[in-house]
């Protein structure tokens, strides 16, 4: 057997890991990335301008390793598949040189047994074997032979497997490279969009204050509402008071704060703030614009400091009574009763 080929896919494997940014991350990188550029330019302060840069540039900044990492990787593999394709050549010449020494002794064995030595190159060899029976010599070169087309198969196969992972590893590198540009492309979008934010915010809240009138609004019992719902509110907070209910909580919202609101819970781009579904966010939140609350209509109750929840007694009350004022539950938001239940 050749020396070359003591080395082994196994002792590959010794080799400590590459800390390489996996698929799950770089993607995730890529999301967040994202997420700052289609989000940023909708309501920031200036504070959160500059926040933003952070993902876009660790984005960036992963990609660029994974490149590095995926090309060393790639490198790696194109050593491993350059060195198993040395292994296989000198394994087939090593097969070769003994092919030839068994054919070289099978005829100078015949000579020998005619008692005639030719004293070719190979002659001392067979002279030095002349004390072994000729079948014993044979069957050495052969299960050496044996040994090395086992050795050489497993060579082939290792090497088909090496060109895989190499053409795999080169083809990372590409991918890799592509999101890198894709990650640079986001940081030059992100400075073009910042230049916009203000006029596309105002032009969408002026909007969304002038779909509806102003209304006309009045304090009741801490809550400001709209006065068609004055006296019923009133009525409705001192029959729970009677029955030990005691109420807080608030009614009337502006539009700005509307949008705040949609910002924490339905997100920070564009979309999120004055379009997506108010059923798609968490929890449910109006679009400015389309809100009871911005009319006055609408009241958030809270019990004790807290938030009603359906097991509150206060939520059992306004099942009870609340239609009896005017109010309806939004069955998603235990909270959250209006004059249209929406």
């Amino acid at each position: 057997m050749v020396a070359c080929c003591l080395w082994t896919a196994a002792s590959a494997l010794a080799a400590p890991p590459l800390a390489t940014p996996t698929d799950s991350q770089l993607v995730q990188a890529e999301q967040e990335a994202q997420a700052v550029l289609m989000g940023t330019p909708w309501l920031a302060t200036e504070a959160e301008l500059e926040d933003g840069w952070e993902p876009l540039r660790a984005n960036l900044a992963l990609q660029e390793d994974g490149v590095t990492r995926a090309q060393i990787e790639a490198d790696e593999a194109e050593v491993l598949l350059r060195r198993v394709r040395g292994d296989v050549i000198a394994v087939e010449e090593d097969r070769r040189a003994q092919q030839a020494m068994l054919q070289a002794f099978v005829i100078e064995a015949f000579v020998l047994a005619n008692g005639d030595i030719d004293p070719t190159p190979d002659a001392a060899s067979v002279a030095s074997r002349r004390d072994a029976p000729i079948e014993t010599v044979t069957e050495d070169l052969l299960r050496s032979l044996t040994a090395s087309q086992i050795q050489l198969e497993a060579l082939v196969r290792e090497r088909a497997e090496r060109e895989q992972n190499w053409a795999v590893a080169e083809a990372t590198v590409s991918a890799r490279r592509s999101s890198r540009d894709r990650a640079e492309a986001m940081v030059d979008d992100y400075r073009t969009r910042l230049g916009i934010r203000d006029e596309e915010i105002q032009a969408r809240t002026d909007e969304a204050i002038g779909r509806n009138e102003e209304p006309r609004l009045v304090s009741v019992g801490g809550f400001l509402v709209h006065v068609d719902l004055a006296e019923p509110m009133a009525a409705l907070l001192a029959a729970a008071s009677e029955d030990g209910i005691e109420f807080g909580g608030w009614g009337h919202r502006r539009v700005d704060q509307q949008i705040v609101l949609r910002r924490s819970h339905c997100g920070d781009s564009g979309y999120a703030l004055f379009d997506m579904p108010a059923g798609q966010c968490f929890p449910p939140t109006a679009r400015p614009g389309y809100s009871q609350h911005e009319l006055g209509l609408a009241i958030d109750f809270t019990e004790k400091g807290s938030t009603l929840t359906r097991s509150s007694p206060g939520f059992g009350w306004l099942q009870m009574h609340g239609a009896e004022y005017g109010l309806f539950n939004l069955p998603s938001e235990p909270w959250h009763w209006s004059t249209t239940g929406r």
